[in-house]
């Protein structure tokens, strides 16, 4: 039984959702991504399937027409092999170089997908008109589709002239069976009759026989479109477990800690020695490109270090299980994902088992300062984003609804990435605050490019150039002034009379 196209998308996308983090920054696991999914909607797994069953009846046909033209004259067998020989030749060539060609064309198709997805969407489009830079893109567009247009149109012109001629070769071999067949028929080696029949079987000796090769070529072409499938899952996933966490989490530690990404020559972050007892309430401050979200990936275990190690109590974190680690952890993120869906999931997808749990959705509605959201909708029910006819909210609004996730979630480590960045001050301050008194028994790790949250913290964490400089409470950083100082400092002209 062939197996249906869902089989092989279905593990295409589990197998997606357990890839390691860092394997997705590397633009050749997405070109690899890309003929998985092509493999997949192309059918070329069941076409492999298919060729070959239609190999074995074709042997039958070849073997029987060999039989009958044998009964005539051996060199009419020769001929008509021969005949098929070089168009069988070119195909084989041509179908190994279709499938270098399409790998090679995959990134230009990839960047082309993505330019026309910046043409079609809301938010692209919103900037690319106040900008003025469509035509750019458009331009940009229908170049590289010429580009890849005229790469495609070059290798088929080249492929079908040969085909061509060996077909014209294939004709001519053809018309010396005609001509092998008149001098038996002059010899009185066949009859009249036998001519035609002759001729029929010589040609059904060339259709039969090409048809076999074609499926063979085809079968050889699938197998490598479908290898460029399976070889997608020799990618790296996040690391097999030999080790639980059922207890709560009372401390994580990192030792020497370093990572750099795959396709990076230097640490993102340098020999990182820190360690976060249960309870604390940390902010890591440091100005962009510092490794502040690094730092949380790799303590969040999204990403594997480098060098060093990850502790979660007396667990490393490489051996524990990520579903098990994952459920002691809530958070918001910087780049907040805005889910078309309806408000009651957009807020409660992080522990859906409880979707139904009037209070905690209550609770992180009131948490994010979104009832009025709710009520001017129309309730939780109402689907939000325009992409399936729901209603649009504002950046500050949507990321008062990742807010009210975290919330809802509401795990024993909240990790805050700038949860606020689009909210006006005075809201964002109001915010902060609860998630503190929020997590008066819970370690919140808190990024802030804002130093004014970090008088509430039990100890600041000072990052540059993915190092830790300097770390200890606000009164203690000030006085020692350092970076810490200077930031603040900074940070304060904009609000001094």
């Amino acid at each position: 039984m062939v197996a249906p196209m869902e089989i092989f998308h279905n593990r295409l996308s589990e197998f997606m959702t357990k890839l390691s983090l860092v394997s997705t920054s590397d633009p050749k696991m997405h070109d690899m991504f890309w003929w998985a999914k092509d493999a997949v909607y192309q059918n070329r797994m069941n076409n492999v399937v298919m060729s070959t069953f239609y190999l074995i009846p074709s042997m039958f046909r070849i073997v029987g027409t060999i039989l009958v033209l044998m009964q005539y004259h051996f060199l009419l067998v020769l001929l008509a092999l021969l005949s098929i020989l070089p168009s069988t030749i070119i195909r084989w060539i041509y179908e190994k170089k279709s499938v270098e060609v399409n790998m090679e064309l995959s990134q230009k198709q990839r960047s082309l997908n993505y330019i026309l997805s910046l043409l079609t969407q809301k938010e692209p489009i919103c900037e690319m008109r106040t900008m003025g830079f469509g035509e750019h893109l458009s331009n940009k567009y229908f170049k590289k589709r010429t580009s890849v247009f005229k790469t495609e149109k070059h290798f088929a012109f080249n492929k079908e002239m040969r085909v061509f001629l060996c077909d014209l070769s294939k004709l001519l071999f053809y018309a010396l069976s005609i001509v092998f067949c008149i001098r038996l028929l002059s010899n009185g080696q066949i009859t009249i009759g036998i001519f035609g029949a002759c001729l029929a079987a010589f040609l059904s000796m060339q259709n039969v026989a090409l048809s076999f090769l074609s499926n063979m070529t085809n079968l050889r072409a699938n197998c490598e479109y479908s290898d460029n499938y399976y070889r997608f899952f020799d990618l790296d996933q996040d690391s097999t477990y030999i080790d639980s966490l059922d207890e709560p989490l009372e401390y994580l530690q990192a030792k020497n800690l370093s990572f750099k990404f795959p396709t990076g020559n230097e640490n993102v972050i340098n020999n990182i020695n820190l360690s976060i007892k249960r309870g604390e309430k940390i902010v890591i401050v440091g100005e962009n490109g510092s490794g502040k979200t690094t730092l949380v990936k790799l303590l969040l275990g999204l990403y594997e270090p480098t060098n060093g190690e990850i502790i979660y109590n007396n667990h490393i974190a490489n051996n524990l299980s990520k579903e098990d680690l994952f459920k002691q952890f809530s958070l918001s993120a910087q780049n907040f994902m805005r889910y078309n869906m309806t408000l009651k999931e957009n807020i409660a997808i992080g522990d859906f088992a409880n979707s139904d749990d009037e209070n905690k959705l209550t609770n992180a509605l009131k948490f994010a300062d979104i009832e009025d959201i709710a009520t001017n909708i129309g309730g939780l029910d109402q689907e939000l984003g325009t992409s399936f006819g729901g209603i649009e909210l504002s950046g500050g609004q949507w990321q008062k609804i990742s807010i009210a996730r975290a919330a809802f979630r509401n795990r024993a480590v909240m990790f805050l990435d700038e949860p606020t960045s689009a909210l006006d001050p005075l809201i964002e301050c109001e915010i902060l605050e609860r998630f503190i008194e929020m997590s008066k028994d819970k370690t919140t790790i808190l990024i802030s490019h804002r130093v004014g949250i970090c008088r509430m913290a039990d100890r600041i964490i000072v990052m540059r150039d993915g190092e830790i400089i300097e770390q200890g409470t606000h009164k203690d950083l000030l006085e020692s002034v350092g970076e810490y100082t200077r930031i603040w400092n900074e940070q304060a002209k904009w609000y001094a009379q």
